[in-house]
């Protein structure tokens, strides 16, 4: 990472806009647009195109340890043979270098924060910290409906919070992650609520992924997951519901009223095959503001938001209509959507905004001939494409080179096969 407090984008295209602008960048926000007159300790000057960088609203950063171990197979027995049985042997040193990982290949494809539930959050929030990128940050809450793991969850809960809390607050937000309605109980859900209204800490949850997991949640509850839900206090304003699939038009309107941020997962849903796809041109018509998530590197098995871009409007259209989801929207889901809900000032290319940015390259072929940048980005854009990533107003790639990332790589798969050996 280049440490700088000034930065001026010089003469650029703006994805959105007409004509060519220059960027004024101090203390990681956006000061000035239009013809800035000051000089700065870094200038970008080049045949580029600027865009705000992307938001991974749903994430388990560290799985990239599993990517690749126990593909195609059948949810149910991947997690019990493959997944589960592997995650109770790691360490916080895995978790710290598969999220470092995860944190690079996020700045390959333009992403600079993303919200991550998984295991040992102080090693999550040091990787973030150290890779220079943003995260909203919880543990997975996982009780299975027993009382003395429940408490053993709650003690991990606390002393997880307490430790994310010593981070800056720009780079790092505590949030609360109960797993799902299959795997914690009433009570659980009960702590989680309860969390929720002291600190005000926003809640990330799992939500109708499957079929499978309303059908047995209706036969056993006699209602429905969003219902029993919203009567706990878990879905509030604020909550990210990962995945959000088998969802009737009635359910859609409860979200809304809500004002929760779904978070469409499009090629981890495919790939795991959970019979069905996300509504969200439904969810947005109703005044949804649904977000875009890549999932963990063992269900997706990349991290890449331009593939998720195109995917969730491919889908959206091939479902219905070729007006689905156009690349505006979707664009609008990765970047100001997606910040809204992680909870940072980001995602629009404006005076007082984060200065969370991307350089694309104007002269590459997926920009040319270049009609429109905004479909350009969604449709054909790919990580060669970008040349410069910007974090709060620090350089974290440029030239399409993360500082120190060969070390972070060599480290990370030699973590990853210690784990599975154990």
């Amino acid at each position: 990472m280049i440490n700088t407090s000034t930065i001026l984008i010089k003469d650029v295209e703006v994805v959105g806009r007409r004509g060519r602008t220059s960027v004024y960048i101090e203390d990681g926000k956006i000061v000035e647009l239009g013809e800035v007159k000051v000089e700065a300790e870094r200038v970008f000057k080049g045949n580029y195109v600027l865009s705000p960088a992307f938001y991974n609203t749903h994430t388990h950063a560290a799985m990239t340890l599993f990517r690749g171990y126990g593909d195609d197979m059948e949810l149910q027995e991947w997690l019990t043979t493959k997944i589960w049985p592997k995650e109770a042997n790691l360490r916080e040193e895995d978790i710290y270098w598969g999220t470092r990982l995860a944190a690079i290949e996020m700045i390959h494809s333009g992403t600079v924060a993303f919200a991550d539930m998984y295991f040992y959050v102080e090693a999550v929030g040091r990787a973030v910290v150290d890779q220079g990128v943003r995260a909203l940050i919880s543990g997975g809450f996982i009780d299975l409906f027993d009382e003395d793991r429940r408490e053993r969850e709650i003690k991990t809960v606390e002393a997880g919070l307490k430790a994310l809390e010593g981070f800056p607050r720009e780079r790092v937000r505590p949030s609360l992650g109960p797993h799902a309605v299959y795997t914690v109980s009433k009570e659980g859900f009960e702590y989680i609520r309860d969390k929720a209204d002291e600190t005000g800490y926003p809640i990330q949850i799992h939500l109708l992924e499957t079929r499978e997991e309303l059908e047995e949640f209706l036969k056993e509850h006699g209602t429905s997951p969003i219902r029993y839900l919203q009567e706990l206090g878990i879905l509030r304003r604020g909550t990210i519901t990962a995945h959000s699939v088998h969802l009737t038009d009635d359910e859609i309107r409860t979200l809304s009223r809500i004002g929760v941020y779904p978070s469409h997962c499009p090629i981890s849903n495919m790939k795991l095959s959970v019979k069905g796809i996300m509504p969200a041109q439904r969810m947005i018509n109703s005044g949804i503001k649904v977000t875009l998530g890549t999932d963990g590197a063992a269900s997706n098995n990349s991290l890449n938001m331009l593939e998720e871009m195109k995917f969730a409007a491919l889908l959206a259209k091939g479902l219905s209509a070729p007006t689905d989801l156009p690349a505006e929207t979707v664009f609008k889901m990765a970047t100001e959507w997606g910040a809204e809900a992680l909870g940072f000032r980001g995602g629009r290319i404006e005076e007082g905004y984060d200065a969370d940015l991307l350089l694309f390259r104007k002269d590459h072929y997926s920009f040319t001939p270049g009609y429109n940048f905004t479909s350009d980005i969604v449709y054909s854009a790919t990580p060669s494409s970008l040349d410069t990533v910007i974090c709060l107003g620090e350089v974290l790639m440029e030239g399409g080179v993360v500082e120190g990332e060969e070390d972070v790589i060599n480290k990370a798969r030699e973590v990853a096969y210690d784990l599975i050996q154990r």
